[in-house]
């Protein structure tokens, strides 16, 4: 079963979509917490942040001095299970955040 999650992002015309799919393999939180960023749009990505759904704060920039341009992938497992924001900035400055992922089935967030 796939699901596909679309939502339009702070009136730029860009769209950040989330993919989930069964099953998850077995972790040591119960579930595999690996998925993806998927760079689909004509922007460069430059910045990712999670955080645990419901908290403040977001996690450092998982790119660090890297860049996911066009096509490109970054791939990330989460220490624990659970619901994730996910949120990305664009070169040209936009923002777009994929809210409450459980990334206890999520395989894809594609940024297009």
């Amino acid at each position: 079963m796939t699901k596909t999650l679309r939502s339009a992002l702070l009136g730029a015309g860009l769209v950040l979509g989330a993919l989930s799919a069964l099953p998850a393999t077995a972790s040591a939180q119960g579930c595999n917490t690996t998925f993806e960023v998927v760079n689909r749009g004509a922007e460069p990505v430059m910045e990712v942040h999670i955080r645990p759904t419901g908290t403040s704060g977001w996690s450092r920039d998982l790119l660090g001095r890297s860049v996911l341009g066009r096509g490109d992938r970054l791939t990330l497992t989460p220490a624990q299970g659970g619901y994730y924001d996910v949120m990305v900035r664009t070169l040209t400055g936009r923002v777009m955040v994929a809210a409450a992922q459980n990334v206890c089935r999520l395989a894809t967030v594609t940024v297009s």
